[in-house]
């Protein structure tokens, strides 16, 4: 599975719409957090 709006159209024809919006929604979210710890450690 990979994560991005590229990808979502084949992610919803293998898996279903809401499991593919589900997991490129959460790794948007975690990014955001890691990209904030990575932020103030630096």
């Amino acid at each position: 599975m990979a994560v991005g709006i590229v990808t979502l159209p084949a992610e919803i024809k293998y898996f279903n719409r809401r499991a593919a919006l589900l997991r490129n929604g959460f790794a948007l979210v975690i990014s955001v957090i890691f990209t904030l710890i990575v932020w103030q450690v630096m």
